[in-house]
C-alpha cells in the first residue's frame, strides 16, 4: 500500500494508507469510527470534492496529494438536516394553499406546476427524515409517532 504525502483529518495530520482514494476513505472510517465522528466534507490539494467526484476519482491514486477530511457527529447532522427539512416544508406550505386556489379556479396547469413543487419538497423532507434517523442509528421500523 502507497501512503499519502499528507492526510489532515479535522485539521490534524493523521497515518492512514491506501493506494487509491477509496482505501484512503475506508482507512478514515475505520479510524473515526471509535469516536462516533462521520466524515462531511472531502478536500485534495485544496480542493473541496462534491460525492460526484469522489465517485469518479475512486480508483484514482493520490500518492503526493494531500486530503483534507473534515468531520461531525453523526447528531448534529442528524438536528440540521432535519431544521432544514422543517424550513422545507414551511416553505412550500404557501404553494400548497395557493395550488388548491389555482384547482377550485380551474386552472389546472399553474396548480400541477405547484403541486409538483410542493411533492418534491415532500420527497426530500422524507429521505431527510430517513437519513437523519440512520445516523442516529435509529431503526425507522421502531418509530412510533402520534395516533
Amino acid at each position: 500500500m502507497m501512503t499519502l504525502m499528507a492526510v489532515l483529518i479535522d485539521g490534524r495530520p493523521v497515518e492512514l494508507k491506501g493506494a487509491d482514494l477509496n482505501e484512503v476513505l475506508s482507512a478514515a472510517r475505520r479510524h473515526l469510527e471509535p469516536a462516533g465522528r462521520v466524515v462531511v466534507e472531502v478536500a485534495l490539494d485544496g480542493q473541496p470534492l462534491s460525492a460526484q467526484s469522489i465517485e469518479n476519482q475512486r480508483q484514482a491514486s493520490i500518492t503526493g496529494s494531500e486530503l483534507s477530511l473534515t468531520t461531525a457527529e453523526p447528531h448534529t447532522i442528524a438536528v440540521q438536516v432535519l431544521q432544514e427539512v422543517r424550513q422545507g416544508l414551511a416553505a412550500v406550505r404557501l404553494d400548497q394553499q395557493t395550488a388548491a386556489e389555482l384547482l377550485q379556479q380551474d386552472e389546472q396547469t399553474e396548480a400541477l406546476q405547484r403541486l409538483a413543487t410542493v411533492i418534491e419538497t415532500w420527497q426530500q423532507a422524507q429521505q431527510g427524515v430517513i437519513q437523519s434517523l440512520k445516523l442516529a442509528q435509529i431503526d425507522v421500523n421502531t418509530v412510533k409517532t402520534g395516533e
